[in-house]
């Protein structure tokens, strides 16, 4: 399991706080650090994210202000030095609230509560409903080898057919776990489970396709490498 993190803090001490928690989880990978609101916006807007470890009091635009703006946005556990705001934090769907200054348990605390939710949620999600032409079509994730933008289409390259979806990208990629699915480039999102081989930027895929990966979903790639 590889689940992607951002930090969104103006605090660089509060970034370190949770990095040092975070060496004792090893399946977290931390894709980004953001030191504003603006910042983590762009952020959240081109990357898939599990994760995001967000402080509420921050120059420009607060963090549940942020929040507001991200439809649907990633779990969230908020760190923050305001206790006022736990009841906003926890109207927006959070994860946990967490005051700092951080302590490890109540820290392994708020992760527990954030797996049992991501569990929960893979073991319900079996299958993705895709609108295709005017009829609505059912299929197995695990089927799902990769997803590729297609004009205002999607192409579901799947284990025995390609299914062409009334989507987009970025919308089938949002019920999609990012554990198991990743974009490598600004076109194309694979299944990780269905990777053959990596070459340089080219990934092999178990129908031998190959895709290659861009600059801007490097971070993304580098999943691949651990998964």
């Amino acid at each position: 399991m590889n689940i992607k993190v951002v930090l969104i803090d103006d605090e660089p001490m509060a970034h370190e706080v949770i990095l040092h928690h975070l060496k004792r989880h090893k399946d977290f990978q931390v894709i980004a650090q953001c030191y504003n609101a603006v910042e983590a916006l762009q952020v959240l807007a081109n990357n898939t994210v599990d994760l995001v470890f967000l402080d509420v009091s921050m120059p420009a635009l607060s963090g549940i202000d942020m929040l507001k703006l991200v439809h649907p946005h990633p779990s969230v556990i908020i760190v923050s030095a305001h206790p006022e705001y736990a009841i906003d934090g926890f109207e927006l769907d959070v994860v946990d609230y967490l005051l700092k200054p951080v302590n490890e348990e109540r820290f392994d605390h708020a992760i527990s509560k954030f797996m049992l939710a991501k569990n929960i949620e893979s073991h319900q999600r079996q299958s993705l409903t895709l609108k295709v032409g005017r009829r609505l079509e059912k299929v197995d994730i695990s089927n799902i080898i990769f997803l590729e933008s297609y004009g205002n289409y999607v192409k579901v390259w799947t284990n025995s057919d390609m299914i062409l979806a009334n989507s987009t990208l970025k919308s089938l990629l949002k019920e999609l776990s990012s554990s198991v699915f990743t974009q490598i480039n600004k076109s194309v999102a694979i299944n990780m489970e269905k990777v053959k081989g990596i070459e340089g930027r080219n990934v092999t895929l178990c129908d031998g396709q190959i895709k290659k990966t861009s600059k801007m979903f490097v971070e993304n790639a580098k999943s691949l490498m651990n998964n």
